[in-house]
């Protein structure tokens, strides 16, 4: 008798062990794919000259739109790309293989894709882009960062409070704080980037600089990019003239570093020193 209320003890206990493990397995899936990303690059699959014609005419679009950027997918199903931090989340939703965000802004509504696989916190999603009279196949690598503290700050309101527009005219030591702001972000950013990078994309850094061998200067006209930063044209020229000033005065002390990434950066916070008000 003894044994046998044993035996169906065991039995109870190794069923509803069982029954754990399975239930972590399948929140497993779930608890990988929450966290912090960097969108890496895509790895684009041609088989045919026609999909290699096809994909030559977008590739440049296709990476400006998603390469190397900065999203969120929280616990909840919010979705959130850093550029858009201050506007609605939108939701993502992972079932079997199945990936997909929606409501996320450009690109991102939907973004629809399998799941290849996640190693060494490198995630893949398989997309077929239908293109012309083509469907390409585009495998997307995206990074975790859940692990890295700095990268992590850049998820935060506090590194992006200068992406809120004023309700009015800045003086000149509020332009100033917005643009230390920005150059600080940016440098953190590319920082980022370096790691796993050796180039940056000029669409996700949103300063009027041309960028040179070991050097940086202004670009000749103020992006719409820049100017929707500031209260008006008016005070966006201000902010121009301010950043194009401390170039003036860091002429000359571009340090050399492991690649230009991480030269870029280490500019930005520079220029972010000498800006802070007197």
């Amino acid at each position: 008798m003894l044994l046998r209320v044993s035996c169906s003890l065991l039995f109870c206990f190794l069923l509803q062990f069982v029954l754990s493990c399975n239930n972590k397995k399948e929140e497993s899936g779930i608890d990988a794919l929450t966290g912090h990303w960097i969108i890496l690059y895509p790895d684009h699959h041609i088989k045919t000259r026609s999909e290699r014609d096809v994909y030559g005419k977008y590739q440049d679009s296709i990476v400006n739109l998603f390469g190397l950027k900065l999203l969120n997918l929280n616990e909840n199903g919010g979705f959130v790309e850093v550029d858009s931090l201050l506007k609605a989340s939108g939701k993502w939703v992972a079932e079997n293989e199945t990936f997909q965000i929606r409501e996320g802004g450009k690109g991102f509504n939907p973004f629809k894709a399998s799941v290849q696989g996640l190693e060494n916190d490198t995630l893949q999603l398989l997309q077929y882009l239908p293109m012309e009279n083509e469907r390409i196949k585009v495998v997307w690598h995206l990074k975790k960062l859940d692990e890295d503290t700095a990268a992590l700050k850049l998820f935060t309101p506090e590194m992006n409070e200068w992406r809120k527009k004023p309700s009015g005219p800045e003086s000149e030591e509020a332009l100033r704080k917005r643009l230390i702001n920005m150059l600080l972000f940016y440098s953190d950013y590319l920082k980022l980037v370096s790691k796993e990078s050796s180039y940056f994309l000029l669409s996700r850094v949103h300063l009027p600089f041309h960028y040179y061998q070991h050097a940086i200067g202004m670009r000749e006209e103020i992006s719409a990019a820049f100017a929707n930063l500031f209260y008006d044209e008016a005070d966006a020229k201000k902010a121009y003239d301010l950043l194009q000033a401390t170039i003036q005065l860091l002429k000359g002390r571009f340090q050399r570093d492991e690649n230009f990434v991480v030269e870029y950066a280490q500019f930005f916070k520079r220029m972010a020193f000498y800006l802070k008000p007197i």
